[in-house]
C-alpha cells in the first residue's frame, strides 16, 4: 500500500476523498455524540498518564484537530498530520497555538528529523486505513525520542458489545464483518474506504523488535456502538455508569482484547 514516486494508490486516495467529503460534518457525525466523547475521554485518561508532562507531541491521522485541541490546552506542542486536505483545512481553521498541521499519506516517510517528538499517538484507527505489514514502524522510531512514549488507537478485531447491537438490529452482515481475512469496505463520504481490523499478536510482533509494550486497554469494552449509546444524552446517569464500569473492566486481561478499539501504549528501547 506504500505510495510510490510522489502518487498515491487506489487506496490510499480513495481514504483521503472519502475522508475530504466526511471533514465538513465529521465533527458534529462523530466527535460530538456520545459515542465519540466516550471514545476519547478514555483515550485522554490514559494518554495523560503515559506521556511526560510537556514536550512535543506527534498526532498521525490527526483529522479535524480534535485530539490537538486537547493536548494544546494542556500545554502540549502539537503537530498533525493527515492525507486529507479537508481534514486540514478543519483543523488549521482552530488556529490552536503551539500547534501545526501538514499533509502526510501513511506509510511513507515522515517529514521530522530523527528524535524530533516526546511522544507520538494516533487515535481512532488511522493505522487501520492500512494492512499491519504496511505500519511504518521504523519511521516512528527514528521521529521518536529515546524513552518515547507510543499510543496506538487501533478498531479492534473482535468487539461483542457490537456483534450484539447489530444481531438485535437483524444485520448479521454487519455484526460479524470484522472477522473476514481481507479489508472491510466502509463508506465514508463518498468513497469506499478500506479498513483492516488486525489481531493482537500481529501488532505486537510487528512493533516490539523497537518498542517495548507498556500497556493495553480496551476502548471501551461494555459500552455498545454508537447506534445505540447515542441514544443517551453524554450526560445521563446511565452513560456515566456505563463510563465507570468500563474504565474497570477495560484493563482486565482477556476483557481488554474486546473493546471497539484497542489502545496499545509503546515506549522506544
Amino acid at each position: 500500500m506504500a505510495e510510490r514516486n510522489g502518487f498515491m494508490n487506489e487506496w490510499q486516495r480513495a481514504t483521503s476523498t472519502g475522508f475530504d467529503a466526511a471533514a465538513p460534518t465529521y465533527d458534529e457525525d462523530f466527535s460530538h455524540t456520545t459515542f465519540g466523547r466516550l471514545l476519547r475521554r478514555r483515550f485522554y485518561e490514559m494518554a495523560v498518564a503515559s506521556f511526560p508532562e510537556a514536550g512535543r507531541l506527534l498526532d498521525i491521522g490527526c483529522g479535524t484537530g480534535q485530539d490537538a485541541v486537547f493536548f494544546s490546552g494542556k500545554g502540549w506542542q502539537v503537530t498533525g498530520v493527515d492525507s486529507s486536505p479537508g481534514m486540514l483545512r478543519m483543523a488549521s481553521a482552530r488556529k490552536l497555538p503551539d500547534t501545526n498541521f501538514q499533509a502526510y499519506t501513511l506509510p511513507g516517510q515522515l517529514p521530522f528529523s530523527d528524535n524530533a517528538f516526546d511522544g507520538i499517538y494516533s487515535h481512532l484507527g488511522a493505522f487501520n486505513c492500512l494492512p499491519p505489514d504496511d505500519h511504518p514502524v521504523q519511521e516512528l522510531n527514528r521521529v521518536l525520542k529515546p524513552g518515547g512514549i507510543l499510543i496506538l488507537s487501533l478498531m479492534n478485531r473482535t468487539y461483542p458489545a457490537e456483534i450484539i447491537a447489530y444481531l438485535l438490529l437483524f444485520s448479521p452482515r454487519t455484526a460479524f464483518r470484522r472477522f473476514g481475512r481481507q479489508p472491510v469496505m466502509i463508506r465514508t463520504g463518498e468513497s469506499m474506504v478500506p479498513v483492516w481490523y488486525p489481531r493482537k499478536h500481529d501488532i505486537i510482533s510487528k512493533y516490539q523488535p523497537l518498542f517495548a509494550l507498556r500497556d493495553i486497554a480496551a476502548q471501551p469494552v461494555l459500552i455498545p456502538p454508537g447506534v445505540m449509546i447515542n441514544k443517551l444524552p453524554f450526560e445521563s446517569r446511565i452513560t456515566a455508569l456505563m463510563f465507570r464500569l468500563d474504565r474497570i473492566f477495560c484493563r482486565l486481561p482477556g476483557i481488554r482484547l474486546l473493546g471497539d478499539h484497542t489502545l496499545f501504549i509503546f515506549q522506544k528501547k
